[in-house]
Formats: structure tokens, C-alpha cells, sequence
């Protein structure tokens, strides 16, 4: 089995969040995972006919209705950001049935 990994050693605009949302869709990514950082500043998907989609917890593979997506256990999530991108993007992805948090994750709490 193989497996693709988008790294990226810079910070932000260096394109990283739209190569995740593009290789899901042409590979029919098994998996879509975010790992070892906290909230980003937002990655943003454009399309042509509608609004751009910003996310910053959410793995960007989520356009690919078949594809799981996964939050690694290094990253550091908002609960509040989370939801609310859950609830913006369920509606048309069905993200409730094919996101899941590992356990581990650390939480970044209003305190």
C-alpha cells in the first residue's frame, strides 16, 4: 500500500491545504489525515460556481464524499472551531459520519 504526505517546511500560502483537498479527489484517498499542529489561519479551497471554503481544523480531504478523515493525536484542537466547521460543511459532505478525533488529542479551551 501506498501512501502520499503533503510536508511543507514554511508557514501558511505555500499551497499545502489545496494540494490536501486535490489529491483525495483525483486518488480516491483511502485516508485524509491533519497531524501535529494546532488551528491554522485557514485553508482555502476555491471553485468556480460558489463561495470559497475556508478551513482550519478540519483535514482538507473532505471533498471526496468517500474519503475518512482523521485528526492525528499531535494535533491541538479548538472543540468550539471544530464544531462550528462541522456544522457549516456537514450539510453538504457528511462529515459527522466520516470524521473522527483520536482520543489523545490535546484541547485548546477558552481558558
Amino acid at each position: 500500500m501506498s501512501a502520499t504526505i503533503v510536508v511543507d517546511a514554511f508557514w501558511g500560502d505555500s499551497g499545502k491545504g489545496k494540494i490536501a483537498a486535490h489529491l483525495p479527489l483525483r486518488h480516491q484517498a483511502a485516508f485524509c489525515a491533519r497531524a501535529g499542529t494546532g488551528t491554522n489561519a485557514g485553508h482555502s479551497i476555491f471553485f468556480a460556481d460558489r463561495q470559497p471554503i475556508r478551513t482550519r481544523q478540519v483535514p482538507c480531504g473532505f471533498l471526496h464524499p468517500q474519503t475518512p478523515l482523521r485528526v492525528g493525536s499531535g494535533v491541538a484542537v479548538d472543540p468550539e472551531i471544530f464544531r462550528a466547521e462541522l456544522e457549516t460543511l456537514d450539510p453538504g459532505y457528511q462529515l459527522r459520519d466520516r470524521t473522527r478525533v483520536d482520543f489523545r488529542c490535546p484541547l485548546i479551551l477558552p481558558e
